[in-house]
């Protein structure tokens, strides 16, 4: 049985990603910060049905996160093949209005702190293992009201052709899946801005989690996709 460590993922993206692991027979490992009532319910689902374990973890918070993974390593002794960092944070507000406290907490968890726990688990990871990191089509259309989530992002996409490198003596994958808009609820939308957003995607929708899981899957089967910003986005901006 294959080992992989899927965070943030009691609902949405992560979820989906983590129920395809799971019920392909890897051991997952999977992570919530503040969403109690969904963690208790995926609790109850994964329960006798795969080898799924559940933890609560600030993963915006360097000492806890670095805790976490060091539990993590500590039970596999055989080490881990997957590692999927979907958690990060967002922050909405225009480039006069943003306080260093907040741009530090985005860039924490959306490229810092994922760093430091790949930088720690990298011996940890199995040969022909697999790294996958979510950016955001952020990282490459800007907005102007997202410029910390947006740049944290576009740094990741650079940290992954960064890490090619490093690991491509063990024949580990690193790719980055560049997400559109997504049916989840890390945003609050009004109507007529979902509508907007719709206008400006080829398809005239957004995706669904299911969707987005469905590639990041593909890539974890895949020996030979590395080094890929792989944009899932429904052709975003071609309209």
């Amino acid at each position: 049985m294959k080992t992989a460590i899927v965070t943030a993922s009691t609902k949405g993206i992560g979820l989906e990603i983590a129920k395809k692991l799971f019920t392909n027979d890897y051991k997952v490992y999977m992570s919530y910060y503040q969403d109690e009532k969904t963690a208790e319910n995926v609790q109850k689902f994964v329960i006798g049905e795969s080898n799924a374990i559940i933890s609560k973890v600030n993963l915006s918070d360097y000492s806890k996160s670095m805790k976490y993974l060091e539990e993590i390593l500590e039970q596999e002794k055989k080490g881990i093949d997957c590692i999927v960092f979907n958690a990060g944070g967002t922050l909405k507000a225009d480039i006069g209005e943003i306080q260093y406290d907040e741009w530090k907490r985005c860039f924490d968890m959306n490229l810092n702190i994922p760093f430091f726990m790949l930088q720690r688990a990298a011996k940890y990871i199995n040969r022909e293992g697999r790294i996958v990191f979510m950016s955001s089509v952020m990282s490459i259309y800007e907005h102007s009201s997202s410029i910390a989530y947006g740049v944290s992002k576009a740094a990741i996409n650079s940290l992954t052709a960064y890490l090619v490198k490093y690991f491509c003596g063990r024949e580990i994958t690193v790719n980055a899946v560049i997400v559109g808009f997504t049916n989840t609820s890390m945003i609050k939308r009004t109507p007529e801005h979902e509508e907007r957003i719709k206008s400006k995607i080829a398809l005239g929708r957004f995706a669904e989690p299911e969707e987005i899981a469905q590639v990041v899957w593909h890539i974890i089967q895949d020996s030979y996709i590395n080094g890929s910003l792989i944009e899932v986005d429904g052709g975003y901006c071609y309209q």
